[in-house]
């Protein structure tokens, strides 16, 4: 028997435009490269999520290399940061 796995939902339009029931797609589990029993996802979720991952983490670096750096200690009487 073979299983299938979820990969996500569709929903069609009706003449009028209204959004018709939505629908879930399903792959074989052969097809999607199988199954973590660690993390319950496929392979090629996992290879998103990475992938995913990597640009999250590059726009950080960008954003904390251009913030300036706070200065430390109290600041002395009179004078303004």
């Amino acid at each position: 028997m073979e299983k299938y796995i979820q990969t996500g939902q569709m929903s069609l339009r009706s003449p009028d435009g209204e959004f018709l029931p939505a629908v879930p797609l399903f792959i074989r589990e052969a097809d999607a490269g199988g199954k973590s029993e660690i993390t319950g996802l496929t392979v090629a979720e996992e290879l998103l999520n990475i992938d995913v991952a990597r640009v999250f983490a590059d726009k950080f670096k960008q954003y904390a290399d251009n913030q300036k750096p706070k200065k430390r200690g109290r600041p002395k009487k009179g004078v303004e940061e």
